[in-house]
């Protein structure tokens, strides 16, 4: 789930008594970008995607060759 961190969504965190700023919601953003987790999980995806695009290559790859006959 992404996050509209516009000035609404830290009025509302200001609200609930959440001490933050644009720039600290920013900076924990830029953050999270860096952390373990989530660079694993973009590698995961990047993987799937380039797999998944292989057999697709394939599939296609052998289709043509069923055409061809």
């Amino acid at each position: 789930m992404m996050l509209n961190g516009d000035r609404f969504f830290v009025e509302e965190l200001q609200k609930h008594g959440y001490d933050i700023d644009y720039k600290k919601l920013v900076a924990i953003y830029k953050d999270s970008r860096q952390s373990d987790g989530y660079k694993n999980r973009k590698a995961k995806q990047k993987r799937e995607m380039n797999l998944l695009a292989k057999y697709e290559d394939e599939l296609m790859e052998s289709m043509n060759k069923k055409d061809e006959k």
